[in-house]
């Protein structure tokens, strides 16, 4: 179970067998990342458009107005609806 730095624990956890709620025992842990709900979405699969509105030379750079894990291998782009593939040639 996360602990967010920026939530309120509503309910602790629980099982439940025949009918009957048993407490869980939740593991502990350490750490220096903090664990906010932001932190949490931003690692969740998400769809994002963007729109460009003028040209980019070749070689030039666009900034993504989203967090994006380099090497994650999740970035995805498309020119006129067309997925383009990463390449070695030039």
């Amino acid at each position: 179970m996360f602990k967010f730095e920026d939530g309120i624990l509503v309910e602790d956890a629980y099982v439940i067998i025949d009918e009957k709620k048993y407490p869980v025992v939740m593991p502990e842990y350490k750490g220096n990342t903090p664990m906010t709900a932001r932190n949490l979405n931003n690692l969740l699969e998400t769809t994002y458009d963007l729109m460009l509105t003028s040209n980019v030379a070749a070689g030039g750079e666009i900034t993504l107005p989203f967090y994006y894990k380099v090497g994650g291998n999740v970035l995805q782009v498309y020119y006129m609806g067309q997925l383009l593939l990463l390449s070695s040639d030039d």
